[in-house]
């Protein structure tokens, strides 16, 4: 009696996964989910506006020469270490202007940063900054910001293209790109200088302003939006 009511309960199991899968799938649920992961990446980068705050207004402080810190290895930059980043330049007493961004691809020998000291900073230091840089085969949106908005971009250039012929998925995918603009313009712009426990400025971090984000985002879509009048409205 177990088995044959087991057996029932895999095949209602069955069913509800197939069903599962042919819903998960569908254009409309891929959208919004990667709608969803969208939203969950400007929550996690952009607070919320505080009139309080002032804007940045100061410089990285360059107590001498910069040294260099290369990659030693290739592959998309997926993910920057900040926090450790910050300890350690607090414990080196150095100031770090990064200038690879999450999502570059970098090559052995390409710079991932700047460190400067009023003496110069030692290879133990150097290397452990290297380390904060963890590469990999391909981006994540961890901190890559603009590949958020290019995994809608590219759902939208896909359906457009000849093959597929689908400017309703295109639509859904401009609205919820029209969406996580609108959301960032109300929020408050990532700090550029992260400080110390001691109010110092130690880390510069790269922006990535608003026209870029839309550049990216939609003009791939508008140069193959053609002459499907609705993606255009």
């Amino acid at each position: 009696t177990l088995a044959v009511a087991l057996a029932f309960v895999n095949v209602g199991m069955l069913v509800y996964y197939i069903d599962h899968v042919a819903q998960s799938i569908h254009a409309d649920s891929v959208t919004k989910t990667v709608g969803a992961e969208l939203m969950s990446v400007i929550d996690r980068h952009y607070p919320a506006r505080d009139e309080t705050r002032e804007e940045e207004g100061r410089d990285l402080p360059r107590p001498g020469p910069a040294r260099p810190i290369d990659a030693d290895a290739r592959g998309y930059v997926r993910y920057v270490e900040t926090s450790s980043m910050l300890a350690l330049a607090r414990e080196h007493d150095l100031t770090v202007r990064i200038i690879a961004r999450p999502g570059a691809f970098i090559l052995p020998g390409d710079p991932l940063a700047e460190a400067y000291s009023a003496s110069a900073p030692d290879d133990d230091a150097i290397a452990a900054l290297r380390k904060m840089f963890i590469l990999g085969a391909h981006r994540t949106s961890l901190q890559d910001i603009p590949f958020a908005f290019e995994q809608l971009t590219e759902m939208a250039v896909r359906a457009l293209s000849p093959g597929i012929n689908d400017p309703t998925t295109a639509v859904h995918c401009v609205d919820q790109i029209g969406a996580g603009l609108c959301e960032i313009v109300t929020r408050q712009r990532p700090q550029r200088l992260l400080e110390d426990s001691e109010g110092d400025p130690r880390l510069e971090i790269p922006q990535t302003e608003l026209d870029h984000l839309i550049d990216v985002a939609l003009e791939p879509i508008a140069r193959c939006a053609d002459v499907h009048l609705a993606v255009w409205l």
